[in-house]
């Protein structure tokens, strides 16, 4: 495939041209138009650089090269493939058809009406076969489809009795008006485009920002706004700090493309973007300090010193804490579970410090469970929570779940990776703790994706597998309450405890 990271539409004419000409041998010539189709994006500030994405080459449909490719890499070349050939196609043309009808009860009447719409010409729908329902965002270029709410309706005369199908029959229904719906990651990437903040390379990682910084948190893919992330938008908009703006930003964008682009100079744009900096960083030390709410008293005793625990905020969200600080330090954390503050109280576990050999306590910090030192702050040890497996490779190690810096995909490593050992152990899929019938190995790892879920053994030299229902099936997954890993451990350690103390 072409360049992967571009919002450019731009086709270049000899791909266009080999692509009419696929097109003409597998569906005839009348399902390519008498001109190409030619597409203009309404986004602004367009990164041009690269054309659209699509495939180079169009002697490799992806039949061909499939057997070459996984799960992932096929239907995503697929996706692209189709969407390609697609674009170079007729429209699909519908007759559509809307029906009214008279309800009668008695001396009430109602009129219904339903809509509907039969496909004529599958146009570029052949791609995907004729009876393809659209593409999500996607419309004809002179034929309409069929839109969300419509269905195929069958033959009708007109003056023709009905029957009223029970149930579900005629509802009347009231509605409120809801709120809109949280975005997903896919939703925030569409917003920014529209609002031209950002570009295709910088999505992904203002989305790891907002949530590194625990200003939106993603449950059910869905990314919903912290106790952080409100207070801090508040008092942003409350004290007047702009640089945030959606329209500041976008506007700083387009000075930014002026200058690449020598539309405009260097010195013209960042003098006064400079001396608006400087400004809102003075009111920023203005300010300092002043951005938390007050201390909320609760009831309940420090079970350290007896005075009694009040909430506060600090840089991390709200936490638990002693009245009498800084005399007692006793702190512990707050985390949501679903409409609810829940406090976490750290747990002594039997695991012991690789620094000191003293018993470790079970944390919770911003990203997740981990475990630290009981002597802390006298030894500041960290180290992620263990999953209840052992290393098949050393025998020793324990099985980790592993996020470098708290970023990306996570993946399970041997905790002896970092020692003398250097155990170089490690997989991409979540572990299963359940035993190999075949070969006896400790446990069993998810595979297969979303669409053919299944378990196999962890070992490569073993071809055990079985199918995996997530909907009716329970998997004894090894776990550890959402540890963070090892090349994030410090931080996160750090992080929580900085939370813990205001800042």
């Amino acid at each position: 495939i072409t360049y992967m990271r571009t919002d450019s539409v731009r086709l270049s004419p000899d791909a266009v041209d080999a692509c009419r000409a696929f097109i003409a041998k597998k569906w005839g010539k009348d399902a390519v138009p008498d001109s190409p189709n030619v597409f203009k994006t309404k986004k602004q500030n367009v990164q041009d650089a690269h054309e659209a994405i699509r495939p180079t080459r169009m002697d490799l449909p992806p039949e061909a090269v499939s057997k070459y490719l996984k799960a992932p890499q096929r239907r995503l070349y697929k996706l692209i493939w189709d969407r390609f050939v697609a674009s170079q196609m007729k429209p699909a043309l519908y007759d559509q058809t809307s029906v009214d009808i008279e309800a009668r009860a008695g001396e009430r009447a109602h009129g219904l009406r339903a809509s509907g719409s039969v496909l004529r010409e599958p146009g570029w729908r052949a791609v995907y076969g004729a009876s393809s329902q659209p593409l999500a965002g996607e419309g004809d270029d002179g034929g309409a489809g069929p839109g969300a709410d419509e269905a195929t309706l069958p033959d009708l005369r007109e003056g023709e009795s009905l029957s009223l199908v029970v149930p579900p029959g005629v509802q009347s229904q009231h509605k409120q008006t809801e709120p809109p719906p949280l975005y997903t990651e896919a939703g925030l990437v569409k917003k920014l485009e529209e609002e031209g903040i950002g570009r295709p390379s910088t999505y992904a990682e203002i989305i790891s920002k907002v949530q590194q910084r625990t200003y939106v948190e993603k449950i059910d893919n869905k990314l919903v706004p912290t106790d952080l992330g409100r207070l801090v938008i508040d008092r942003l908009v409350a004290d007047g700090f702009d640089l945030a703006d959606v329209g500041f930003s976008r506007k700083l964008e387009e000075s930014l493309d002026a200058v690449a682009e020598a539309r405009a100079k260097r010195v013209d744009v960042l003098a006064p973007f400079h001396e608006r900096l400087q400004a809102q960083i003075a009111k920023a030390v203005e300010v300092k300090g002043k951005w938390w709410p007050e201390p909320e008293t609760l009831d309940e005793k420090c079970p350290e010193c007896g005075e009694g625990l009040v909430k506060r905020w600090g840089r991390n969200g709200p936490f638990i804490g002693c009245k009498a600080y800084p005399e007692c330090r006793y702190t512990r954390n707050i985390v949501r579970e679903g409409e609810e503050d829940v406090s976490r109280e750290p747990e002594l576990t039997d695991y012991t410090c690789h620094e000191c050999g003293a018993k470790m306590l079970k944390r919770w910090g911003r990203n997740g469970w981990f475990l630290g030192c009981s002597t802390y702050p006298k030894c500041k040890a960290t180290r992620p929570v263990p999953l209840g497996v052992k290393c098949p490779k050393c025998k020793t190690g324990d099985i980790i779940e592993i996020r470098a810096r708290g970023r990306g995909r996570p993946f399970y490593g041997c905790t002896n990776y970092n020692s003398d050992q250097k155990c170089d152990f490690r997989i991409w899929q979540k572990p299963v703790i359940e035993p190999c019938p075949k070969c006896g190995a400790d446990f069993l790892v998810h595979a297969g994706g979303k669409k053919n879920p299944v378990l196999k053994c962890v070992k490569d030299t073993c071809d055990f597998e079985r199918a995996f229902d997530p909907d009716t099936e329970w998997a004894n997954e090894a776990q550890s309450a959402g540890a963070h890993g090892e090349g994030d451990e410090d931080r996160g350690d750090a992080s929580a405890r900085r939370g813990a103390r205001g800042g």
